[in-house]
């Protein structure tokens, strides 16, 4: 039998050309025509149907082009919400020293044999400057003296009331005996009201701590039911409600137990009170001489008081002619010399810059700082006590307020930080401002007393947050929308998100985004959802 092998399309659809046979015809069998018809009918097709599916290629090819737009992947990172204000540096421990008398400068402090200069190092107690006291000393020494003599005639007078009191005898004795027993009752009867304060404080401090710890306990029972705490803080809260229960009890038992003292001491005051006056009647007859010897030490004691007073006057005028160091410090101004007249008016407190400007001397402690501002009430309310709190040098300022500023970069430029120390509850008149001091805790080597900064804090802070930037959201009825691309169709999905902290460039997404979804941040005004996108970088 022959082999036919399969012809190819091109030679099917050629024609063949048969050779005249030389002799009588070759016969061929019928099924090898069939065969070869059915073969060329399969090629045909073949080659019809790829050229009929050429053209559904290339129209499957020809897509709809994607918008181009530009996107960031939602990323988690902590993300602060600030507020922001000017303010100046105060040293914590900050004196203005003044002389409170007028008079010639004649004594400046010498510092390794020079006089005293600004930022010199001073001591505690250290005199650093002094007007003529001359006349202060005389008049102190002589209220010193008056106050001797007045002395002298106080133990002139004891003498003689020692006398009177000998002559009392026996009678003064029982006196005294019984005034000792009304003094022991007294005593008794002042420890007694002492323990009765002491026990009502107690009563009050229990019944405070009882509403405190019922207020915490109703809290954390409401938190459990929200489930938004465990319930063994519930339980820690009842035991110390029961215990807070337990005290008040104990504390009112013991307020009855003091009443109950109170009562006893008062009875043996009156029986003591008793005898005095049985002894009294005894001595009735030499009261006289006695009351005259008091007399006479009563006026003795006050020319000692006169004198002692007038001691005080001088003392005190002399310690105004002078300027002493109040603790450890800087001098942060001098405004005063040697052989200068000093008149306290020359002091103009009608701004801070004129109060260090005319005051004699400024004494700061540096280890520690203060920055004070004020924020406009609305912001004010954001604040509280503990807040975290970076501080910017008003030089570098311009970097501060770029625009597109991240928390890294401002901590980057900040030189000190510190918490939020104090919030005024009170608005400034005029100015309508909340004063806010800041507590410096480190950088405090950075600052100088005086210097304007700028103060940035922290109100509100989350470390985990998913974030993305303000160009990354659109607002349609008012609600914050995004759009997310899918990487797997190419097509973006409009999604409402629910925001949180506003960052300085970014801002918080509570829900809508996971992270490392990509995010559109340029392009969105085209976007519509399910629009085929282009990322572009």
């Amino acid at each position: 039998m022959n082999q036919l092998s399969e012809p190819s399309f091109s030679q099917l659809s050629q024609p063949k050309k048969i050779a005249k046979p030389a002799s009588k015809p070759k016969r061929y069998k019928p099924w090898i025509y069939a065969a070869s018809i059915a073969t060329f009918s399969l090629l045909t097709g073949i080659a019809i149907v790829s050229r009929l599916e050429e053209p559904t290629q290339s129209a499957s090819v020809t897509e709809v082009a994607g918008l181009p737009v530009r996107t960031v992947a939602a990323r988690t990172a902590p993300i602060q919400s600030w507020v922001f204000g000017d303010g100046n540096v105060r040293a914590v421990r900050a004196k203005h020293l003044t002389f409170e008398i007028s008079g010639t400068v004649n004594q400046i402090a010498q510092i390794d044999g020079r006089e005293l200069r600004e930022g010199d190092r001073v001591f505690a107690g250290q005199l650093l400057a002094r007007v003529d006291d001359r006349q202060l000393q005389a008049d102190l020494a002589q209220s010193r003296a008056a106050a001797a003599e007045a002395r002298q005639q106080e133990l002139s007078a004891i003498a003689q009331q020692q006398q009177a009191q000998a002559q009392v005898g026996q009678a003064q004795a029982q006196v005294g005996q019984a005034q000792a027993q009304v003094a022991a009752a007294e005593a008794e009867r002042s420890r007694a009201v002492q323990n009765v304060t002491r026990a009502e404080a107690d009563v009050r401090r229990a019944e405070s701590n009882l509403e405190l710890a019922e207020a915490d306990f109703h809290r954390y029972r409401d938190l459990v039911e929200q489930q938004v705490v465990e319930r063994r803080q519930l339980d820690v809260a009842r035991n110390a409600y029961n215990e807070a229960q337990a005290s008040l009890e104990s504390a009112r038992a013991a307020l009855r137990a003091a009443h109950d003292d109170v009562r006893a001491a008062e009875t043996q005051i009156a029986a003591a009170q008793s005898q005095v006056t049985a002894a009294e009647q005894n001595v009735i007859a030499i009261e006289g001489s006695v009351r005259a010897a008091d007399s006479q030490i009563q006026a003795a004691r006050a020319g000692i008081e006169s004198a002692d007073a007038n001691i005080t006057r001088s003392s005190v005028e002399v310690e105004d002619s002078q300027i002493v160091a109040p603790f450890d410090g800087i001098v942060a101004y001098l405004n005063v010399r040697q052989g200068e007249y000093w008149n306290p008016q020359i002091v103009n407190s009608g701004s801070y810059q004129d109060l260090i400007e005319s005051i004699p001397i400024v004494i700061i402690d540096p280890s520690q700082y203060d920055v004070e501002i004020e924020l406009p009430a609305y912001e004010g309310q954001q604040v509280r006590p503990g807040q975290r709190a970076i501080v910017v040098l008003e030089q570098d300022m311009t970097d501060a307020s770029q625009t597109g500023l991240t928390s890294e970069q401002l901590t980057e430029i900040a030189v000190a930080e510190g918490t939020v120390f104090s919030v005024s509850p009170s608005v400034t008149p005029g100015r309508r401002g909340v004063e806010v001091t800041v507590r410096i805790s480190e950088g405090e080597e950075k600052l100088q007393h005086g210097a304007r900064v700028h103060t940035w804090i922290a109100t509100d802070e989350n470390p985990n947050a998913i974030v993305a930037p303000y160009r990354a959201f659109v607002y349609r009825d008012r609600n914050p929308h995004v759009f997310v691309v899918n990487p797997d169709t190419h097509r973006v999905e409009e999604r409402t998100v629910e925001l949180g902290i506003e960052g300085l460039s970014q801002q918080e997404i509570l829900r809508g985004v996971e992270p490392n979804e990509a995010i559109v941040v340029e392009g969105q005004n085209r976007l519509v959802n399910g629009t085929p996108v282009e990322i572009i970088e």
